[in-house]
């Protein structure tokens, strides 16, 4: 279940997606939004309209800096497979200005912007882009009490550029739309 801390509208569509559209008071950038799973327990995160040209973060900290500014994080970056995988929240809704939709029934994350989609599910190797279906080498997981996804696919599909620093082992996403 879904709720908004000020009335912002909130739907489930035919296919189970939740779809949110922030409220936001003047001069407000935030709105925070609260996700409560299956065995009652809550998580409240800010949801974010503003675009973050630069994301760095270090697989396994709590803090991760938005532009260059620290700030605390739920849940850190984790590893699989070689790959590094994020917490939707605050990673990747601080940085991709689109819309977020889950389908429980299917266990599927579906972000949108503009003419760009990709849906990812959980457990699966199968996700699509615009309709196209794509083959992942590490599946989305749950992982202490969130909902984890590979990073740079999600990323790449809305344009980010995705490096891997080895000097530092952190992960820099920029914004490279513009």
């Amino acid at each position: 279940m879904f709720v908004a801390d000020n009335d912002s509208a909130m739907h489930i569509d035919a296919f189970g997606y939740v779809f949110f559209t922030p409220k936001l008071e003047p001069g407000s950038n935030t709105v925070n939004v609260s996700v409560q799973f299956p065995d009652n327990t809550k998580q409240t995160f800010p949801y974010s309209i503003y675009n973050i040209d630069t994301l760095e973060v270090k697989p396994g900290d709590l803090f991760a800096k938005f532009d260059g500014e620290k700030e605390p994080i739920s849940n850190p970056v984790i590893i699989r497979n070689s790959r590094s995988l994020g917490n939707i929240q605050p990673l990747i809704m601080r940085m991709v200005p689109g819309s977020f939709g889950y389908d429980a029934v299917t266990k599927g994350l579906t972000i949108a912007y503009k003419d760009t989609s990709i849906s990812l599910f959980m457990n699966k190797t199968n996700a699509y882009i615009n309709g196209k279906e794509i083959v992942l080498d590490t599946p989305p997981i749950y992982y202490y009490r969130g909902a984890y996804f590979p990073l740079r696919i999600v990323f790449e599909t809305f344009d980010y550029k995705v490096l891997w620093n080895s000097k530092s082992h952190s992960i820099i996403v920029t914004n490279e739309k513009e």
